[in-house]
């Protein structure tokens, strides 16, 4: 009921509005479906493996006491984005821009830009500052399927972009159809529905390979048992 107020209201006060607006599609054909099996493919593994590194060094980052080590790890987050900012600022933020560049101004991407949006992510979340993981995942998929265009569908951009974004999102959460629903209401493209679908199936499946678990899993266990991530001492460890 809450959300379909706002929505309601939100089309009430500001008209018909998307989120990523309306980006052209080429006409999707029977040929556009293993490519979205191979997309869906690519970026669900590196979302299960991306979510993997970043539990794991959290859990490093967790298990340091000393506050000056930890306020080095935030300092050095900080140059360390500050440099990647400075190269280009498509590195930081949340990544809006970049998307709606690949969208709409035919921006290509760069094997660069994929690492620096990757691993700055990363980087971000482990200073402590970070503004959370489900808007940066979008903008990762994005470079990676408009880097895969290099590669294969180069007439399919804009839809390698939407793939990606469904994959690698997939691959962080485990929410397929939250995935591919999102990407679908941000852009209005039903004519693509089909791939997808295929798309976030595919990552779905995939990514388990990885990581049995979501990001979002991990991080539920170590809040329901905050104690897991303190070290235990010599007295208390088990012979």
């Amino acid at each position: 009921s809450g959300v379909i107020a706002s929505g309601m209201m939100a089309q009430l006060l500001l008209g018909s509005y998307l989120y990523l607006g309306f980006p052209n599609l080429t006409p999707v054909g029977v040929s556009m479906l293993p490519i979205a099996l191979l997309t869906g493919a690519i970026t669900g593994l590196m979302g299960a493996g991306f979510g993997r590194s970043l539990v794991s060094l959290l859990k490093r980052r967790l298990a340091i006491q000393n506050p000056k080590r930890l306020a080095a790890i935030t300092i050095g987050c900080g140059i360390a984005m500050a440099g990647f900012a400075y190269l280009d600022e498509n590195n930081s933020g949340t990544g809006v821009t970049v998307i709606t560049s690949f969208l709409f101004d035919g921006k290509e991407a760069s094997l660069s830009l994929v690492a620096t949006r990757f691993f700055g992510t990363m980087i971000s979340y482990l200073s402590g500052a970070a503004g959370g993981i489900f808007a940066p995942s979008l903008a990762i998929g994005a470079s990676i399927g408009a880097y895969l265009t290099n590669f294969v569908a180069a007439e399919h951009g804009n839809l390698m972009v939407l793939l990606g974004m469904i994959g690698f999102l997939t691959g962080v959460t485990r929410t397929p159809f939250t995935s591919f629903i999102l990407v679908l209401e941000m852009t209005d493209r039903h004519s693509a529905i089909f791939p997808m679908m295929l798309a976030a199936l595919t990552a779905q499946s995939v990514s388990h390979f990885i990581d049995k678990k979501s990001f979002y899993e991990h991080v539920k266990e170590r809040f329901l048992s905050p104690e897991s991530d303190k070290p235990q001492s010599s007295a208390a460890a088990p012979s």
